[in-house]
């Protein structure tokens, strides 16, 4: 499992979280920047957008760097992606080329994904773990 995020502050307080979890970041969990993880694959991508609808969307997201940086953080996953940000921060967000291609993806025109919210997995893993 890859954990990517664009922003290296959030790459440490990823690890600080796992560590407190009890999850030791390995070579079976990694965490890293977009551009730590160029040249390098998963089987499971899972995407801090890290953006939130309350701030203007960051620099790593706009211009030729954004393309670059969403490119690589797409074909990093062998099997499946999972892309975990504020939906509306990509709703809203100025034209920007990587902040289309979000929007492709999150809101319907491209492939098949899945949106689904936060609260439904959290309800999900609960209800599973209320019927142990």
């Amino acid at each position: 499992i890859g954990i990517v995020t664009p922003y290296r502050a959030q790459v440490r307080l990823l690890k600080e979280s796992l560590k407190r979890a009890g999850v030791q970041a390995d070579d079976r969990v990694t965490v890293g920047t977009v551009h730590a993880y160029q040249g390098s694959e998963a089987d499971i991508i899972l995407w801090d957008l890290v953006e939130s609808s309350s701030t203007p969307i960051g620099k790593l997201f706009r211009g030729d760097s954004g393309n670059r940086l969403c490119n690589v953080a797409i074909s990093r996953a062998k099997g499946k992606l999972v892309m975990i940000g504020d939906l509306n921060a990509f709703r809203f967000a100025p034209q920007h080329e990587a902040v289309q291609c979000f929007r492709n993806i999150l809101f319907g025109s491209v492939g098949a994904y899945k949106v689904v919210r936060g609260s439904e997995v959290v309800n999900g893993v609960a209800a599973k773990l209320g019927g142990r």
